[in-house]
């Protein structure tokens, strides 16, 4: 859950720097990084785990499911 908040929130924030966020400037540039990664087997740091969870995400929500998760539920 915190992961995929992090990144939603890193996806949407337009602070810059001044975010007070807990770990937005650590998601900013990995969320840049995602955007453009093809490689399955990438080894930036948390790329792999992170498409994990919002490839979760996706397959969740587009089934409904999503309320009722209890991953991606509070999302």
């Amino acid at each position: 859950q915190q992961r995929l908040l992090l990144l939603r929130h890193a996806s949407k924030c337009k602070m810059g720097n001044a975010c007070t966020t807990k770990f937005c400037a650590q998601m900013k540039p990995l969320w840049q990084h995602m955007k453009k990664c093809r490689d399955k087997d990438c080894s930036t740091r948390h790329c792999q785990s992170s498409r994990c969870v919002l490839t979760h995400y996706r397959i969740c929500k587009s089934q409904g499911k999503t309320a009722t998760c209890e991953i991606c539920g509070p999302v």
